[in-house]
């Protein structure tokens, strides 16, 4: 996720992106995310914070009034459990890709030895990097998948 802060801003609405995009119904095909709080809805005193617990309520829960890209949008409101099952496809091979990227980087003798782990902080940010990772610890109480 990339987010633009303009030189107006805060009383101008930063601009999220996925990259790469998302397959949803409030995601343009540009990676852009369609959302009335970045829009209309702006107000200048909305924190970092909001503006990422909006995005994640968002993704959870689409609004099909804001239909950003029509395949997903059709997807969503006509076959939902279809529409999931491709979220949950794309998610799967987007991680698999990131993690094969990742592994390339790993030396021989630890693939060799079977190590499944990240070798180093320096790894670990590339990993979270390259698979677009974003971490927020929002509840203390939160459960990591």
């Amino acid at each position: 996720m990339k987010i633009f802060f303009p030189e107006e801003y805060p009383t101008q609405a930063p601009r999220l992106f996925f990259n790469p995009p998302l397959f949803h119904p409030n995601v343009y095909p540009s990676g852009e995310v369609c959302s009335s709080m970045l829009n209309s809805d702006w107000k200048p005193t909305y924190s970092i914070a909001d503006l990422l617990l909006s995005t994640q309520q968002l993704l959870a829960y689409p609004h099909p009034s804001h239909p950003a890209q029509a395949e997903p949008f059709e997807m969503f409101t006509l076959d939902r459990d279809a529409y999931e099952a491709r979220v949950r496809e794309l998610a799967k091979q987007q991680c698999f890709k990131a993690k094969c990227e990742l592994y390339d980087n790993v030396s021989t003798e630890q693939k060799y030895l079977g190590m499944d782990v990240l070798p180093d902080e320096n790894s670990r940010r590339e990993f979270n990097k390259k698979s677009q990772v974003i971490e927020l610890d929002l509840d203390e109480n939160a459960v990591e998948n």
